[in-house]
């Protein structure tokens, strides 16, 4: 290759070579471990069971236009109304998807 790049009259650089460098593994993407139901109008409902998921429901599944709801005196108290997955857009939950969630 040098002997055609010369002839080409290419100037010949040599340079070092890099450190070789370990591929970066990728981020394994987790599944949501937490309860999963469906209300009638098919929206999304998502239930945290401790302190891991209700922190995960929060702060990496929401999205803009979801509704979380904190359910008082319950373990794992975190649920979120996946607006954002439903089949339709809605601006508001009605009133069903409301009730399944307290329920």
């Amino acid at each position: 290759l040098e002997k055609r790049a010369a002839k080409k009259g290419a100037t010949v650089v040599e340079v070092e070579a890099l450190p070789k460098t370990t591929p970066v593994e990728k981020k394994k993407k987790s599944t949501w471990t937490g309860r999963t139901f469906t209300s009638p109008a098919g929206v999304p409902i998502l239930v945290g069971r401790s302190r891991k998921e209700n922190d995960r429901l929060s702060l990496v599944i929401a999205r803009d236009g979801d509704y979380w709801l904190h359910a008082r005196n319950a373990p794992g108290a975190h649920v979120l109304l996946q607006l954002s997955r439903a089949p339709r857009y809605y601006s508001e939950p009605e009133p069903d998807c409301l009730q399944m969630a307290a329920d």
